[in-house]
């Protein structure tokens, strides 16, 4: 992870985030904007982009302005509380399922791990030529999954039946797959069974598999939680995430039912929504299945990644429960925040403060 300014970065801002404030109605006096971004900057001595970014300018926000903390302080935080000796733990999805399994946690199991052009192994580790390889892809009744073994942001990842599969033919099926997901630059997959969601998740968005982002902390004493947010596909993609179109909705962590509105990243008109678009279901007050379970999970596995202390959790809710899909040491905080709400009251919102000097 880099918290360092990059003119890409910038061109991101503006691209993606002044549209839809300028777009906006009912934001507050030009005046009164720049007294609270001052203030922000004040307090934080960072540049108050996050102003913009969570809609902070608008009259009907009517919550404490400095509850936002910067995303780049706690980015910087975050990653010097996980040693770098131990974030391939969270980077390698294969190394982590593995680890996982070991100490009994539920993971989804890599059936296949296809490797460079030519090698398609087992979820064991034994070398399959393609014949073997759609051989036992034939017996399946169910669609496979396929991720990028170091992807992130959902980028890659697809879904393809057994006849799909077969479809493709010969023993070109790797180069084939690569040619189709160009920019890959890990040429490496891991293949699962699709995951059979719980109705109540697959009634949202039935393409997608609808995950929970759970933010871990070891506050030195104990494992502690930050947030909790589901993120939704937006109906039409195979994956759940934000970055992709999809939505993020906040989870009361006491109960695990959903609050408020689904909002949508910027990039994708920044719209909030109390229903899903495609769905039709209304977020507020719908009731996550096995909502203790998940949150033990979470921080069962949270315990077992140490030393990393701080984990955004990708979690899905299958019909027999709970179970791991990835931990991630560089997650999104301007997600959980602006479903969550602001992150200077919580656990590693106090521990940004103090290592920042506040």
């Amino acid at each position: 992870m880099t918290t360092k300014f990059t003119f890409g970065k910038l061109h991101h801002f503006i691209v993606e985030e002044l549209p839809p404030y300028f777009r906006a109605a009912g934001k507050k006096s030009w005046s009164q904007q720049f007294f609270e971004m001052n203030r922000i900057y004040r307090r934080y001595r960072w540049v108050p982009y996050h102003y913009l970014k969570h809609s902070l300018y608008l009259k009907s926000f009517d919550g404490d302005l400095l509850s936002y903390l910067p995303a780049k302080m706690m980015e910087r935080f975050i990653e010097e509380s996980n040693p770098k000796s131990h974030v391939e733990l969270a980077l390698n999805k294969r190394l982590f399922s593995q680890e996982m399994s070991k100490v009994g946690l539920p993971v989804v199991r890599d059936l296949f791990v296809v490797v460079g052009d030519d090698k398609i192994y087992s979820g064991e580790g034994q070398l399959l030529s393609y014949v073997e390889f759609q051989g036992e892809v034939a017996q399946s009744t169910k669609n496979f999954f396929f991720k990028p073994t170091f992807g992130s942001l959902g980028k890659g990842a697809f879904n393809m039946s057994p006849e799909e599969i077969h479809k493709r033919g010969n023993d070109e099926f790797v180069r084939r797959l690569f040619q189709d997901f160009p920019e890959k630059l890990e040429r490496s997959y891991l293949v699962q069974h699709a995951i059979e969601q719980h109705q109540t998740l697959a009634s949202l968005a039935s393409q997608s598999v609808n995950t929970v982002r759970i933010d871990t902390f070891w506050d030195g004493k104990r494992i502690v939680t930050n947030s909790a947010v589901l993120r939704v596909g937006n109906g039409i993609s195979p994956t759940d995430n934000w970055a992709a179109g999809g939505l993020i909705v906040k989870i009361d962590f006491a109960t695990g039912k959903l609050v408020g509105l689904g909002k949508r990243k910027a990039k994708f008109g920044k719209q909030n929504f109390e229903r899903h678009p495609v769905s039709g279901v209304t977020f507020a007050e719908l009731q996550l299945p096995y909502w203790a379970e998940v949150k033990t999970l979470a921080e069962r596995a949270a315990l077992e990644l140490l030393p990393l202390r701080c984990i955004g959790w990708d979690v899905a809710i299958t019909v027999d429960g709970p179970v791991l899909i990835e931990a991630n040491d560089n997650y999104d905080i301007f997600l959980s925040q602006e479903a969550y709400g602001g992150y200077r009251d919580t656990p590693l919102g106090k521990a940004t403060l103090r290592h920042a000097g506040h």
